[in-house]
Formats: C-alpha cells, sequence, structure tokens
C-alpha cells in the first residue's frame, strides 16, 4: 500500500529568562529600605541583547507598585511611603512583622517572571532615662537609670551609649558606654546636657538627649537661712 507523507519546518526561537535576585535587608520600623534588585536577563548564549524593560512590586503591607520602569513618582506613591525608582524602590512598611515581597520583571522580549523574599521589620526601642542625687557635697553621686518605653513589651537592648558633654562648668568623664545605670559624680554645680544612645539585639536603635542640673548641698532652709542658684546663662 502507499503511504502518504508531509513535512514542515518551523524556526523556533529560544528566549533568555532572567536570573532573579534580590537582596533586601532586615530593617527598623520607620526607615525606609532600600530592595536591591541585581536580577538580570541570563542571555545563554543565545543572539539577544534583552533587557528588564518594566518591574512590579507587592510589598505585602496593603502597598506594591504597578508595572513600571524609571523613577516612581514621590511623594504621590503609597502616601509618601515608596521611593527611588521601579527596579529598586525603597519602601517604608506600615507595621512591623515579617513580609513576603512578591515582585515581577518583564523582558524586552516579552518574557514574564516572578519571585518572592521574605524580609522583617523590627520595632524600633522608646528609650528615656531619669537621675537622681543632684545635690552635690564635695561629689554629686548622680544616679542615671536607663528606661526602655515600649509598650506593651519592652524591648531587649544591646547596648546603651551615654555622653554626658559637660559644659564648662562641670568636671566629669566624657563618656561611659555599655552601661545601663552609670553613676556620676560632679565635682562642681552647674549643667550638663547628658544623651542615650540605645540599640536592639536587631540593632534598631533611639536616641534621648536632656539637660542636667547639678546643686551644692546647703542645710535645711529655714526663717533665718536662704539659698538661691541661676541657672539663667549660657551653659
Amino acid at each position: 500500500p502507499l503511504g502518504c507523507l508531509n513535512d514542515t519546518t518551523l524556526n523556533l526561537k529560544v528566549l533568555p529568562k532572567i536570573a532573579t535576585s534580590l537582596a533586601p535587608l532586615d530593617s527598623c520600623f520607620g526607615l525606609f529600605v532600600r530592595l536591591n534588585n541585581t536580577s538580570t536577563v541570563n542571555q545563554g548564549g543565545l543572539a539577544t541583547s534583552a533587557t528588564i524593560t518594566q518591574t512590579s512590586w507587592n510589598f505585602s503591607d496593603g502597598s506594591g507598585l504597578t508595572p513600571g520602569s524609571g523613577s516612581v513618582p514621590f511623594p504621590a506613591t503609597n502616601n509618601g511611603r515608596t521611593k527611588g525608582n521601579y527596579f529598586s524602590p525603597e519602601h517604608t512598611f506600615s507595621t512591623t512583622g515579617s513580609f513576603t515581597l512578591q515582585y515581577s520583571m518583564l523582558t524586552s522580549d516579552g518574557c514574564s517572571y516572578s519571585a518572592t523574599k521574605q524580609l522583617n521589620i523590627f520595632p524600633k526601642p522608646n528609650i528615656d532615662f531619669n537621675w537622681a542625687n543632684v545635690c552635690r557635697d564635695g561629689t554629686s553621686s548622680t544616679q542615671f537609670t536607663a528606661v526602655e518605653k515600649t509598650t506593651p513589651t519592652p524591648l531587649a537592648l544591646a547596648s546603651y551609649t551615654w555622653n554626658f558633654n559637660v559644659n564648662n562648668t562641670l568636671n566629669v568623664a566624657t563618656s561611659q558606654n555599655g552601661i545601663g545605670n552609670p553613676l556620676v559624680n560632679y565635682s562642681s554645680d552647674g549643667t550638663d546636657i547628658a544623651s542615650l544612645i540605645v540599640i536592639t539585639t536587631a540593632q534598631c536603635r533611639d536616641t534621648v538627649q536632656k539637660k542636667i542640673y547639678i546643686v551644692p548641698k546647703v542645710p535645711a532652709i529655714t526663717s533665718t537661712t536662704a539659698y538661691n542658684q541661676d541657672f539663667n546663662t549660657t551653659n
């Protein structure tokens, strides 16, 4: 019997794919996080010069970016929480927590690729300090106490950096680092500007600065004795 035979030839074009790569760093709440997109078109020896033409994002905090290229309109995008460029935007997340970033890219050949990446946003500390014993009898023995005020649970702190930026009227070491509750012995009366920087275990920081007044210790004030201290100076 006679058989029928037919064949045809098709030209097949193999297009390159995108090698996705995103290196976001865990960050602290309230800061812009740069999403460092280092994705490239993997040409794979193909005779093509394809490029990434558009990128879109889902930040998983109720906001994102529709496909685009070039600069992100700022502050019009996401109420001012996203800036930079579409390929590697900077974004401030709406809350703390763990977020699954979703990003998609389109090549000039019309191929689309998507990927995800996990990112953690940690809370910032809320530091304060108080002090006691500012009356000086020779020296003051002023006790400083750091207070972490984050609610409902105070954050664990990894380091404390105190700076007693002493005015000319005072004589005390310029810094005491790594101590939550330092004792400072002021040897003269006047004012000091004390500052405290704390860093959490997640490397988030906060700073507080206050003016401290050191006064001489005086006997009990009676109808026949008086005491006057003037702090209305430039110090």
